[in-house]
C-alpha cells in the first residue's frame, strides 16, 4: 500500500512530466511540490526513471495485454479491428488512462518507452498479418502496407485520446475513426 507521501509524489512526478517531459522534468521541482527532501524521495524511487515508469507501467500493461495474448492465439481486439467490429469499450479504456498515454505520446523521450509506440505497432501489425496470413479468403496486403495501415489507426486513435476533453468527446472520435478505418474495405478490396 503506498503512502501519502509516495502517492503526492507520483501525482507531483506525473504533472512534471507532462509539463516539461521526461528529460527535462525537474527532480529537485517534484521533491519541492511533494514538500518532501530529495533523501525522502530516494527512499521511495531508486531515480526519476524509476517514478516514470511507476506512474506509466499500469497503463503500457494495459496495452501490451490488448496485442499479445498468452497463447499465441489472435488477442480479440486485433480481431475486431480487422472485421470491422472494434471494441468501443476497449478504446474507451484508454481513456481512462489518459495521462499516462500523453507521458509515452509525449514526454517519454530518454526513457525506454521512447518508442513505445511504435513498438505496439510492430506487434499488432506483425499479429495482424500472421492472422490473416492463415485464412481461407487470401487478402491482398503487404506486411510493410499493414504495418502502416496499423501505425497510422493507433496514432489515430491515441491522438484522440490527447485532445478529446471528454469521455463523450473520446467516444465520438472513435466512433468516426472507426468509419475512417474500414477495415473492412480495406482487406476485401
Amino acid at each position: 500500500m503506498k503512502d501519502e507521501i509516495t502517492e503526492s509524489i507520483i501525482e507531483c512526478g506525473k504533472n512534471e512530466f507532462l509539463e516539461n517531459g521526461f528529460e527535462k522534468a525537474s527532480l529537485q521541482e517534484i521533491c519541492k511540490k511533494s514538500n518532501i527532501t530529495t533523501g525522502a524521495f530516494y527512499r521511495r524511487f531508486k531515480s526519476k526513471t524509476d517514478l516514470f515508469e511507476t506512474i506509466v507501467s499500469p497503463s503500457v500493461l494495459s496495452v501490451k495485454n490488448l496485442v499479445s495474448s498468452p497463447n499465441d492465439d489472435v488477442p480479440t481486439f486485433i480481431r475486431k479491428v480487422l472485421n470491422g467490429n472494434q471494441d468501443e469499450d476497449t478504446l474507451l479504456n484508454f481513456f481512462e488512462h489518459r495521462d499516462n498515454i500523453i507521458l509515452l505520446l509525449n514526454a517519454a523521450e530518454g526513457t525506454k518507452y521512447a518508442e513505445f509506440f511504435h513498438n505496439v505497432a510492430k506487434s499488432m501489425s506483425d499479429v495482424a498479418y500472421k492472422y490473416l496470413s492463415s485464412m481461407e479468403e487470401a487478402h491482398e496486403i503487404s506486411e510493410e502496407e499493414l504495418h502502416i495501415f496499423m501505425s497510422s489507426y493507433l496514432q489515430a486513435i491515441f491522438e484522440a485520446v490527447v485532445h478529446a476533453q471528454n469521455k463523450d468527446e473520446y467516444r465520438t472520435y472513435v466512433e468516426n475513426l472507426n468509419k475512417f478505418y474500414n477495415w473492412e474495405k480495406i482487406l476485401t478490396d
